[in-house]
């Protein structure tokens, strides 16, 4: 097996990024195809409800996949490209008709970017023109919106401290409701975000976790939907 960034697998097939290339696998372990195209190609995501296949890059660039048919359905461009790495997160909704991306932009704020999954249109852009940076975004179980990562820069910062970290829930409206986290948590979650979407890596995890703070040895996802709910309120 190949040193891969990341390692994903659902009950058919197995997917793995060395940053050049994406290999996908049959349940056995064969090479069924090789996808090349994409630079720093980090994070793969297989839609939830049909065979296809998203890959995001950090440079402003996604693709995406059949994989009942092993062939690329369309790389896209971010509509805003800038000179910020795209290493935030992204997902599918719960039914499977759109993906959302979060997109880094060069104020130093995020956009969050919602695309169908049958044309690859731009259906929705929220939060352009706030201060939000948004680290990770998760479908709600219920399929009623999702869960976001992230938080708010004020205008005047003097060190970490003064930004307000949360885990919040977006309706399908794009009402958001934010529930408040320490600094130290949403760092915490961040990492351990970043280590799941690239399906619990040792090579991820070396370049995530910093010595003496080591990651589990059992991996487990922590869902943001659950940190919400702890995080409490109303």
């Amino acid at each position: 097996m190949k040193n891969f960034w990341s390692y994903i697998q659902n009950n058919r097939f197995a997917v793995g990024c060395t940053g050049q290339s994406v290999y996908v696998y049959d349940p056995e372990g064969r090479e069924l195809a090789c996808f090349c195209g994409l630079k720093y190609a980090y994070v793969p995501l297989f839609c939830p409800q049909k065979p296809l296949l998203a890959i995001k890059s950090t440079e402003p660039w996604l693709a995406f996949y059949d994989l009942g048919h092993l062939t690329l359905l369309q790389k896209l461009c971010l509509r805003k490209p800038n000179h910020q790495s795209q290493d935030a997160g992204c997902c599918f909704t719960k039914d499977g008709e759109a993906f959302i991306n979060l997109e880094y932009q060069n104020d130093l704020t995020s956009h969050l970017v919602v695309y169908d999954t049958r044309e690859f249109a731009e259906q929705a852009r929220l939060f352009a023109g706030e201060r939000l940076v948004l680290g990770y975004v998760e479908p709600a179980a219920d399929g009623d919106g999702c869960f976001l990562l992230g938080y708010e820069r004020p205008e005047t910062i003097n060190n970490i401290e003064d930004n307000f970290y949360f885990v919040a829930r977006l309706s399908p409206q794009g009402g958001l409701k934010r529930r408040a986290l320490s600094a130290e948590r949403y760092f915490e979650l961040s990492r351990l975000k970043a280590w799941e979407l690239s399906g619990f890596t040792a090579k991820k995890a070396q370049w995530t976790f910093v010595p003496p703070e080591e990651p589990s040895p059992e991996p487990k996802a922590v869902p943001l939907e659950s940190v919400f709910a702890a995080a409490g309120g109303d």
